[in-house]
């Protein structure tokens, strides 16, 4: 189904899907005239004309294609996969974390990672990827809250709170020390440890410092 708005003798016509680059921009952008001159191509004057009722369904059937939750997971995009989700690699995860902190800015970025291309992925329709984003994000929520000890976090909803602090931070920002632990604090340790599996890390760091807890609780009762 398609919608279309009318005005005068003119019909500027609501498109099914977005390019992932102009969806980045409209991101960065809360402006409804801009947002229908970006995707009905209606001249700024016009909207001017428009009733806001009018105005207001427009930006929510906008809002709509930007967030097709409905649209089935694909897994593949072109001539690569997405992948397994629990086969990432730790130096994949600490990609993704540090774009996710400029979501928007990155979100081409991530859309490589998660489907193994190093492919332009910014012409392609927000449909064909957002919903394995959406999933990979609830995966990354899952991880957090499975190791959430081995950080010392508090899971608030979906955000991630270090304890200790009592504050908001970047979760990009605790992977330094775990790299320099799985590394032995050697440099040249480091893009090995990058090349193991997530999942495989996370249970090594989560073995040793239960082992380093209970040396010390035998330590304290000497």
């Amino acid at each position: 189904m398609s919608y279309s708005l009318v005005i005068g003798d003119k019909e500027y016509t609501l498109p099914s899907d977005i390019p992932i680059d102009k969806w980045v921009e409209l991101n960065k952008n809360s402006n409804p005239f801009v947002w229908m001159n970006s995707v009905y191509d209606i001249p700024i004057d016009e909207i001017k004309s428009i009733p806001e009722k009018t105005r207001e369904l427009a930006i929510q059937l906008i809002k709509a294609i930007m967030n097709p939750t409905w649209v089935p997971i694909r897994q593949t995009l072109v001539d690569t996969e997405l992948i397994n989700f629990e086969d990432i690699k730790l130096g994949q995860f600490i990609d993704l974390e540090v774009y996710i902190d400029d979501y928007y800015t990155n979100y081409p970025n991530i859309v490589k990672i998660l489907y193994q291309t190093e492919n332009n992925v910014g012409n392609l329709g927000i449909s064909q990827v957002h919903s394995a984003v959406t999933k990979f994000f609830t995966w990354r929520l899952l991880v957090y809250k499975q190791y959430k000890n081995l950080f010392e976090l508090d899971i608030d909803g979906d955000d991630i709170v270090q304890v200790q602090q009592d504050k908001h931070v970047k979760p990009a920002h605790i992977w330094y020390d775990v790299v320099m632990t799985l590394s032995d604090n050697k440099f040249l340790n480091m893009d090995a440890v990058l090349e193991k599996p997530l999942i495989q890390s996370l249970n090594w760091l989560a073995w040793n410092k239960d082992k380093q807890r209970a040396l010390n609780e035998q330590l304290r009762k000497r």
